[in-house]
């Protein structure tokens, strides 16, 4: 087709994503291919709780899957102050809950500007033990802002050129981050846009770049500050699109849908099995992977937690 590039078993990525090409060809990066659930849901609010949650469709959690993990292990990744990020978006999504300690940071500058008007109390001069404890995150959170603001200030400029849209900025104030030493296991970007209802052609496209050049920006800077071995990149979205264009160029919530793994320690190539598409339930395609069994891939062979959360699930052969 055009405006396509080849990537073998009669399939093909949109040419907007061709500056992942040499990371496919390098074996860095990963399709993986018909990921849902039973029963999908396609409503926005209720399927990215599905996702965050790693829920069934008629289940109804309150912890995001990351918070789940380390609750069943906190050794997981205990090893530093702050275990998750939100960056650039003040939805936690799968890092929501009360057992990691998380940060939500929409703009760096105005993180810090806010910190330095926080006054530090000292957490155990109330006899209440809730506000005793509320206090104790605060202090820390000022602490982690101070101890951040110091590293970046006295860490090295980056090389690598990063696009100037929303997303690669903040993939670049993440890879600033990690390489002042701000460690959390999980950094949180959000991509949005991708609700393709009209005049799909042209705006799909402009956001594949987007997220192409951002993942590729992202994988250079991880391998100039010496961390491509212990940084895996990994996209989800609530749901995919139908099969067939509407009546305003456009398509429509659907089921299953395709993710990107890209790093060093990923295992390149096609993932799982392409959903048939002459075997559609109601015009959507049929989900061949259960999403949780990705989850179980980076719960177990990523992070080496004990946890048993998705032990029913299925693992993916996606790390090296």
């Amino acid at each position: 087709a055009e405006n396509t590039f080849d990537i073998g078993e009669n399939l093909a990525l949109n040419q907007a994503l061709e500056s992942l090409q040499p990371s496919w060809e390098n074996g860095d990066l990963a399709i993986i291919q018909g990921l849902g659930y039973p029963n999908p849901n396609r409503s926005h609010f209720r399927s990215m709780d599905i996702w965050d949650t790693g829920s069934n469709s008629d289940e109804y959690l309150t912890e995001g899957w990351i918070q789940r993990v380390y609750g069943e292990d906190t050794s997981a990744f205990s090893f530093q102050k702050i275990q998750g990020l939100a960056l650039g978006n003040e939805d936690l999504g799968p890092l929501f809950g009360q057992n990691m300690n998380c940060l939500v940071i929409n703009r760096l500058k105005q993180f810090f500007k806010q910190a330095s008007r926080v006054r530090k109390i000292d957490e155990n001069r109330t006899g209440n033990s809730s506000l005793n404890h509320l206090l104790s995150i605060q202090s820390g959170l000022v602490e982690a802002a101070y101890e951040l603001q110091s590293k970046l200030q006295k860490s090295p400029k980056l090389k690598t050129k990063f696009p100037k849209t929303k997303l690669a900025q903040n993939m670049q104030t993440a890879v600033e981050l990690l390489a002042a030493g701000f460690r959390p296991a999980v950094i949180k970007i959000t991509h949005g846009g991708f609700d393709t209802h009209s005049n799909q052609n042209n705006k799909h496209a402009r956001l594949l770049k987007q997220l192409a050049d951002a993942m590729v920006s992202t994988y250079g800077g991880l391998s100039e500050i010496g961390l491509s071995d212990n940084v895996i990149q990994l996209t989800y979205s609530e749901f995919g699109r139908r099969v067939h264009e509407n009546n305003s160029r456009g398509t429509d919530h659907g089921t299953a849908n395709v993710h990107f793994a890209l790093g060093k320690m990923i295992r390149g190539g096609l993932h799982g099995v392409y959903p048939e598409l002459d075997q559609l339930d109601r015009g959507d395609l049929i989900y061949t992977i259960d999403f949780r069994g990705l989850y179980k891939t980076i719960i177990r062979d990523w992070w080496h937690s004990n946890s048993k959360l998705y032990n029913e699930f299925k693992s993916l052969n996606l790390i090296t």
